[in-house]
């Protein structure tokens, strides 16, 4: 039971899955506070963030919802950079700890597969 309790304590990442499926908002609340710790972590104490292609992609996609928010004049909207924001911190700490790396190529990649694949098969 304590080998249990210890590995969610060391894995919050799974603990917020298991959270998104049980309970989903919840469990969308702890990967926004996860993202937001790491984002906090990164500028507290200043580790340099990776570069590529998937920092760059979510920069990109942060700088271009920002400015349709901003052209836009509805302050409703920053909630959407902010999203992009947490979505890239959890990213952060998927990418920088062993423990769940594993996880780090099904949860970037497949959703980006399976989105092309239904794009895909709704044209056609």
């Amino acid at each position: 039971m304590n080998k249990l309790k210890q590995k969610k304590k060391n894995n919050p990442i799974m603990t917020s899955f298991i959270l998104l499926y049980v309970l989903p908002p919840i469990g969308m609340a702890s990967f926004v506070l996860l993202g937001i710790y790491e984002i906090i972590r990164t500028i507290k104490y200043k580790i340099p963030i990776p570069h590529n292609l998937m920092s760059l992609f979510f920069l990109v996609l942060f700088l271009s919802s920002l400015g349709a928010t901003l052209s836009d004049y509805n302050l409703i909207d920053l909630l959407s950079p902010a999203i992009i924001a947490c979505f890239f911190g959890i990213y952060l700490y998927i990418a920088r700890r062993s423990s769940v790396l594993k996880l780090k190529n099904y949860i970037f990649g497949f959703p980006f597969t399976e989105g092309s694949i239904f794009t895909f098969s709704v044209n056609y």
